[in-house]
């Protein structure tokens, strides 16, 4: 009787373990579909896209001078 009380008691908490991650992994994506809709509105409204990623040094000009210049481009090569 003990046996059959422990296995039942078990049972339900095992359900009750499975209905709880079933119901997170619902309200993640319910999370993330409101993040993407507030970002569509966002976009919208302001006329920036803000889920791409951009680099703001992309067009910097090359200032380095070791580019440019060779200071060994004059000099014969060794015959030996």
């Amino acid at each position: 009787m003990v046996v059959v009380v422990v296995l039942l008691a078990a049972g339900v908490i095992y359900w009750q373990l499975q209905k709880s991650e079933e119901t997170d992994a619902e309200k993640l994506l319910r999370e993330q579909q409101e993040l993407e809709d507030l970002n569509q509105a966002l976009e919208q409204t302001s006329g920036v896209d803000y889920g791409s990623l951009s680099n703001p040094l992309e067009d910097l000009p090359d200032i380095n001078p070791l580019n440019r210049t060779n200071p060994f481009s004059g000099v014969r090569t060794n015959p030996f």
